[in-house]
């Protein structure tokens, strides 16, 4: 072996890339080849994944109403947009109380459609009963 790699190894460092690939071709030249390295198996393709497609969401439908909530925004009553005197009318109401500052602003609620509107059975016609003989 060289001086230098010798070196190398009493100080405890590691002999650099450069040093170790000329050691390898040396050895190459001389014939003595490295015993080869395993080879890779070719990996098999991987099959495309395909997403699956969501059915489309209804998206959500909103209303506004007037909300008249306390000091620690919790919501009290809730009143339909077009009546927002009804909503002021409570507020000054709930303030009149004195219990602390009361406030009114606009809230959008979700509409909840049922899928099938709900039908009232029909009352069964009385019956006459028949027992006067």
């Amino acid at each position: 072996m060289k001086d230098h790699l010798k070196m190398a190894r009493k100080s405890g460092k590691p002999p650099s890339r450069l040093d170790l690939r000329k050691a390898a071709e040396a050895a190459e030249k001389l014939g003595k080849t490295a015993a080869p390295k395993a080879t890779k198996k070719a990996k098999a393709p991987k099959k495309k994944t395909t997403k699956k497609s969501k059915a489309a969401a209804h998206p959500e439908r909103l209303r506004m109403v007037w909300g008249v909530f306390d000091n620690s925004n919790q919501q009290i009553a809730a009143f339909p947009y077009a009546q927002r005197a009804e909503a002021e009318k409570k507020l000054q109401d709930m303030a009149g109380k004195g219990k602390g500052p009361y406030f009114i602003q606009p809230v959008k609620e979700a509409i909840i459609e049922d899928d099938e509107p709900e039908v009232e059975p029909e009352p069964e016609p009385a019956r006459e009963e028949e027992e006067e003989e």
